[in-house]
């Protein structure tokens, strides 16, 4: 009957809209926990939360992305979901991706920003920034947390399990507009300035999580816009370190 096949494309879709909500919320939670945890332990070994050295600092925005991690585990274990992450062995070919991804990524960075430039539009701020503007130690610090940690976690859940997710669903094209459309949003709450800023700092996130997927699909296999997306946090850590030290 028709009202049974409509019924049963509701269900599909809220099973599958469902499931990207879980993963975000299980990140955002066990993400929450272990910097809870970390806090805690921090104070109570004498260490100033209210404005923390460097080194404790990046140990809490580490303790964040291995509760991603735990997400991630969690979410895979209990679903039964392990085929959505795609991977192997790295090849020579990957490499080169690696490498192009990389290249792409911050040329890419580049002429947006300048297009936004042009357009008399300042674009927002992120938290980390303004941290490492005050310290600049701090971005130091970042760089193995976002090589090891940060691109890991965070293209696990937005390309391996919401890009998975949406394109089994509906497609590779809809997976990964709709993994940037995630992976630009849940960027929001770290970005500061004008709201004209922030639109126009959230469609370059959503642009660059978009080629990151792209990576994914073509070369099907995670580890590539893992080590992209690693590397291109490194280089722009140690950008701004340069910058904000005088050494370029």
């Amino acid at each position: 009957m028709a009202t049974d096949v409509s019924t049963s494309d509701v269900q599909f879709h809220l099973r599958t809209v469902g499931a990207v909500i879980i993963i975000v919320a299980s990140a955002i939670l066990f993400a929450t926990l272990t910097s809870a945890i970390g806090r805690s332990l921090l104070a109570s070994a004498g260490v100033s939360l209210m404005d923390p050295e460097p080194g404790p600092r990046a140990l809490l925005d580490a303790l964040q992305f291995i509760g991603f991690g735990i997400a991630v585990a969690t979410f895979l274990q209990f679903r039964d979901e392990w085929d959505l992450i795609r991977w192997r062995r790295p090849t020579l070919r990957d490499l080169g991706w690696i490498a192009a991804g990389l290249f792409g990524l911050l040329a890419v960075l580049y002429v947006l920003s300048t297009v936004v430039s042009l357009l008399g539009v300042s674009t927002a701020e992120s938290q980390i920034t303004a941290a490492g503007r005050e310290n600049p130690a701090y971005l130091l610090y970042l760089i193995p947390v976002t090589v090891l940690l940060v691109g890991t976690t965070e293209e696990l859940i937005f390309r391996g399990i919401v890009q998975g997710t949406f394109s089994r669903a509906y497609g590779p094209v809809v997976g990964v507009l709709g993994a940037s459309i995630v992976f630009s949003s849940i960027h929001l709450p770290s970005l500061l300035g004008s709201g004209s800023g922030q639109l126009a700092t959230l469609a370059i996130i959503f642009t660059l999580g978009g080629l990151l997927g792209v990576l994914y699909e073509v070369t099907d296999n995670i580890l590539v816009p893992i080590m992209v997306h690693g590397l291109y946090n490194a280089v722009q850590f140690g950008l701004q370190y340069a910058t904000q030290t005088g050494l370029v």
